[in-house]
């Protein structure tokens, strides 16, 4: 069943690509900088690719608001846990762990 896109659900899904991403990395490169540009860029990609993205916000502020919110989900994950310290998850087991 396919859901309407909506803001929270290309969050999340940005939020969750972004950390999949990061844990592709070396343990020394997955710091809170380097995912919130993970997310930049992947918002860049899809929006590019989809036009019902591009109509998502009213305005460019909404747009930043929301964004700002995603950025303050991922560093709320960093005051967690430390990603240096995960081990890297292979692909089968990634969405297991």
């Amino acid at each position: 069943i396919r859901s309407p896109t909506n803001p929270a659900l290309i969050k999340g899904s940005l939020c969750h690509a972004a950390l999949e991403q990061m844990f592709d990395l070396e343990p020394s490169q997955r710091t809170l900088e380097h995912v919130q540009n993970l997310l930049r860029a992947e918002w860049s990609t899809r929006k590019r690719k989809s036009p019902e993205l591009q109509e998502l916000f009213p305005s460019v502020q909404d747009e930043r608001e929301w964004g700002k919110s995603a950025m303050e989900l991922l560093k709320n994950y960093f005051q967690v846990e430390d990603p240096q310290f995960v081990k890297r998850p292979n692909p089968i087991q990634r969405e297991v762990w």
